[in-house]
């Protein structure tokens, strides 16, 4: 596939992609080089027009961790990383699951609002999310303080 037909295909239509690294392997001979290039790919697609969005998912929020958008680092892979470094003001501020976004054609119309069965998945993981963050922060002092009785 061109990328031309990528910036076509993705232009209206944001495609998100997940990195096998081992896709990587022809277009340099190290990590560095193949990110490097992949990174440079990725661009000159957002410039041409096309949209692609990477995940840099740190899961910080799951983790009672803070979530800094610039220095919080993907918990993904090697590539997710690379790329967050080089692209730090592209990260989406979800903390725990940002996305890098190539691209200027990012709307909720990806996941569109009146999309009741994904809205419904999306607040039920929220509200898992929510509480198992509230049972850590509260559970554990309360084991702790009955295991010192």
């Amino acid at each position: 596939m061109t990328m031309s037909t990528i910036v076509k295909k993705t232009k209206y239509n944001p495609l998100i992609l997940h990195i096998n690294p081992i896709g990587l392997l022809r277009i340099g001979d190290n990590n560095e080089s193949r990110f490097e290039k992949f990174n440079t790919i990725l661009n000159n697609i957002q410039n041409a027009g096309g949209n692609i969005a990477i995940p840099t998912f740190s899961y910080s929020y799951a983790q009672n961790k803070l979530y800094d958008m610039i220095n919080t680092p993907s918990n993904l892979d090697e590539v997710g990383e690379y790329l967050r470094k080089k692209n730090v003001k592209k990260r989406t501020i979800d903390p725990n699951f940002s996305y890098l976004l190539f691209g200027n054609n990012f709307t909720m119309d990806v996941f569109p609002l009146d999309d009741v069965p994904f809205n419904i998945i999306f607040i039920i993981y929220y509200l898992y999310i929510l509480n198992f963050h509230i049972m850590y922060t509260l559970k554990i002092p309360y084991f702790s303080n009955s295991l010192n009785k």
